[in-house]
């Protein structure tokens, strides 16, 4: 048997030409990998040994990244209903698209105010080429933005390259909104796939990241590289690497040809789908020879005279000039403006070169990000006393502590231009600190200080460049000067998460909780249940109107819907009322059932009645549906039914609160399948018989819509429809009546699945209870992600009355009711380790 040559010994044979056909001869640069050879023959182990270490901190620091990834979800959720014309879309792009994501993600988002190719050029003129066109149409988007009150929205920066808007969300987190741009939708969906084609990509890109936050060079809000570049490079090496990990991922994925239509990839971005890329590399190195062998590569390149390109190509620059030329073909101009980038790049990979050289394998794998959050923890000056820490019981004095805050004095009067247009967002203290604020008065009249965050603004270079931008926009006749002002930080000024993350035990964190009324209710994993009690002080003291804090179970189990509460902090009131859409609801919390989460579903079903709509809802609760729907779209008849007694009786209230009158909705409190066979049906025939006995002139033709928000059991609702006509006469039957019901339910997996499986789930289940030649689901809406495995859907379906005549299905034995998980957070998927 001839003897198989190692993988390391044809690595070592090979040389490597960085040539492509815009080379010039002259420009021909040869990568020579004996280095990284050699270091990988010698030192393999110690190298993967190390890598591995960074990879099991990586998770470990990604381990909460499921609450960024539920903020943006929420966010977008917030954002997209501010937008009435259904073809706006909202699609993210970056690491909410890409599958990076980290902790200290934020969220941007391309509006695209149509899908429709002809439509969108005619945005993208207008708004390229007229100034008036563009500025008139980002004010009239901030005016809705802040009409919906989805956060803080900032003045658009109209002369930045990119135009954009800025919210601070009222999920804490950062949005920026650009308009119709199509380029980093594409280059967000070729990042993403390149990710999905091979799991090293983003090991590669999370690493190189904490690489470029060591040397203090990421930071695209003051002009450092962005993430993109990071990805860019590594992508790069994959593709352009003896042995690729990466082949040519644009040629092999059709999905990402630019000929192919972009509504494809605003699909897969706003559905957030898995792609199943099919992974045919036959490169099988660990992730620590890669790194060596990136760090080899790019020492090697002299990035003053070359620029690569996305694809695994390079090319000679033009000229020589001091940016990182990166071509991407999905940008038809240059995609890095760094100040001085090749001098920057060689005095990073020159470093992690010598590192390699001298074997810091220890220095060269560390998680720079960890060990910073951890060190921060510690030594920022912005953080509650570490004495609080293992605190029992609350006790506010105990969070009194001095700051030295950097401020500069200004004009009272020259405050708007400063907040305006010049971009010190990343310096200021922000808005954690409540009372205080980024512009306090100063001792002197009219004057303010401008207050800068005391551990981003301490080198002399970093005040200077401040000074510098705020000139810029005061003019050089401006006297600024940096002066220090004292101030205490109480247990006012932390918020929550501050607090929490000061007395809890490192490592337990908690965020989690859900606001009704007055009333905060938690839940609590395992190893944070000791402090429930804490918790709940804090949020009694911190969040704004709440009187009483509960834990709540996380399953509900009986036919009611309600939990059991345990009292954690305030009074013993269960009693609350809330705001929806503009109603009022009131309700005893502890015996009813309410989930906030579902306001927008809500409202996308009372939005689809009209006035003469036939309106049923069969487990109708305390009339989230049929409330909005009797006010607001007024139908020509609402009928509501619950089990619960409880639901029956705080409805009727709400009926009363709302000003509607009793006679608008008929309200019963039976059994949903008695109600639907009995109720339902009795009443449409009575309608039937009216109309037709009718000699008013001709209306619109009503249509019949049914609610069955009982997501753990309706489902086996279904068959009650089934011959639920059958019992009457043909001549009192009028056909021309459209039946739509609404079944919510939950689809579930006991493992991982692609995310269309859900919805197919879904319509099987329905499909299941119906037991008719054809589907009878038109539409499955996706509403909310219950857990990890488990989804909430509205499964539309419309009834022919062939189905409604039917002989009914024999009685099913009555099916147990299934516990639902009541919100419960997805867990984030961990990356393996090499």
């Amino acid at each position: 048997m001839a003897r198989k040559i190692s993988f390391l010994k044809i690595i070592q044979r090979r040389s490597f030409s960085l040539n492509s056909p815009s080379t010039s001869s002259s420009a021909v640069s040869y990568i020579d990998y004996s280095f990284s050879n050699e270091r990988i023959k010698s030192s393999l182990q110690k190298i993967d040994y190390n890598c591995h270490d960074f990879i099991k901190n990586l998770n470990k620091d990604l381990r909460n990244v499921h609450i960024v990834k539920n903020k943006i979800q929420f966010a977008r959720s917030d954002l997209h209903n501010c937008f009435k014309a259904s073809d706006i879309r909202l699609v993210p792009i970056g690491s909410a698209a890409n599958l990076l994501l980290s902790n200290s993600s934020d969220l941007d988002l391309v509006l695209l105010p149509s899908t429709n190719l002809k439509n969108w050029k005619d945005f993208m003129k207008n708004f390229s080429e007229k100034e008036h066109f563009r500025d008139e149409y980002m004010r009239r988007t901030r005016k809705q933005l802040i009409s919906q009150k989805v956060g803080k929205v900032e003045l658009p920066f109209f002369k930045a390259k990119i135009p954009i808007i800025r919210i601070w969300s009222k999920r804490k987190i950062q949005v920026d909104i650009q308009f119709g741009n199509i380029e980093p939708i594409r280059s967000s969906l070729f990042v993403r796939t390149c990710v999905e084609f091979d799991e090293r990509v983003g090991l590669l890109a999370h690493w190189l990241t904490n690489k470029f936050q060591e040397a203090n060079i990421l930071d695209s809000k003051i002009g450092l590289f962005s993430k993109y570049h990071v990805n860019a490079l590594v992508i790069h090496f994959l593709q352009a690497m003896p042995y690729p990990v990466l082949p040519d991922i644009i040629q092999l994925s059709p999905w990402l040809s630019k000929e192919n239509d972009w509504n494809n990839a605003v699909k897969v971005l706003t559905r957030q789908g898995s792609l199943y890329v099919p992974s045919e590399t036959t490169n099988e190195q660990s992730v620590g020879e890669l790194v060596v062998q990136l760090i080899d590569y790019y020492s090697q390149i002299d990035f003053q005279r070359i620029g690569i390109d996305t694809r695994g190509g390079v090319f000679a620059k033009s000229q020589q000039n001091d940016f990182l030329d990166i071509s991407d073909e999905y940008f038809s101009g240059p995609t890095c403006r760094v100040t001085d980038a090749p001098r920057k790049l060689q005095k990073l990979f020159s470093k992690l070169r010598t590192m390699t050289k001298e074997d810091y394998f220890e220095d060269l794998c560390y998680n720079f990000m960890l060990i910073l959050k951890r060190l921060m923890s510690t030594m920022s000056l912005l953080q509650p006393p570490k004495a609080v820490r293992g605190m029992e019981k609350l006790a506010k004095d105990a969070f009194r502590v001095a700051v030295d805050f950097p401020v500069i004095e200004i004009e009272a009067r020259d405050t708007g231009i400063v907040t305006r247009r010049v971009r010190l967002e990343p310096y200021l203290i922000g808005h954690k600190l409540k009372p205080l604020k980024n512009t306090i008065d100063s001792e002197k009249e009219g004057k303010k200080y401008l207050v800068f965050h005391p551990d981003k603004v301490q080198e002399d270079e970093t005040k200077q460049k401040i000074v510098e931008m705020m000139k810029r926009e005061l003019g050089d006749e401006k006297t600024l000067k940096w002066e220090t002002l004292s101030k205490d930080l109480t247990f006012e000024n932390w918020d929550t998460k501050s607090i929490f993350k000061a007395v809890l035990p490192e490592g337990i964190e908690y965020s989690s909780y859900t606001q009704t009324g007055h009333i905060i209710h938690c839940n609590f994993a395992d190893e944070v249940l000791p402090f429930r009690h804490l918790i709940a002080e804090v949020l009694l003291n911190k969040v704004s109107n709440c009187k009483t804090v509960v834990q709540k179970g996380n399953i509900i189990t009986n036919v009611y819907r309600n939990l059991d509460l345990e009292l954690l902090a305030g009074e013993e009131n269960y009693v609350t009322e809330i705001k929806e859409t503009g109603l009022r609801f009131k309700m005893d919390f502890s015996k009813v059932y309410w989930n906030s989460r579902l306001s927008h579903e809500h409202e996308r079903v009372s939005g689809l009645f009209n006035n003469q709509s036939i309106v049923y809802d069969a487990c109708c609760g305390i009339g989230p549906f049929v409330l909005p729907a009797t006010l607001k779209k007024k139908p020509r008849r609402v009928m509501a039914n619950d089990l619960n007694p409880e639901s029956v009786k705080w409805l009727k209230v709400n009926v009363g609160l709302n000003k509607i009158k009793e006679d608008r909705i008929e309200i019963h409190n039976m059994d949903a399948k008695l109600f639907i066979k009995e109720k339902i049906a009795n009443d449409v025939i009575r309608l039937m018989k009216e109309e037709s006995t009718s000699e008013a002139e001709e209306k619109p033709e009503s249509q019949i819509h049914v609610v069955m928000n009982l997501p753990a059991y309706a489902v086996n609702f279904l068959p009650a429809f089934r011959g639920v006509l059958r019992g009457f006469e043909s001549k009192e039957i009028s056909r021309k009546w459209k039946w739509n019901v609404y079944c919510y339910l939950f689809a579930k997996s006991h493992v991982d699945v692609p995310d269309d499986w859900y919805e197919g789930e879904a319509r099987r289940m329905c499909d299941e209870k119906t037991k008719w030649e054809t589907s009878l689901v038109v539409k499955c809406h996706n509403v909310r992600t219950v857990s990890s495995r488990k989804e909430m859907f509205c499964a539309q379906l419309e009834l022919p009355y062939e189905f409604l005549l039917a002989e009914p299905l024999p009685e099913e034995p009555e099916a147990p009711l299934e516990p639902e998980e009541e919100a419960v957070e997805p867990r984030c998927k961990k990356m393996k380790t090499t």
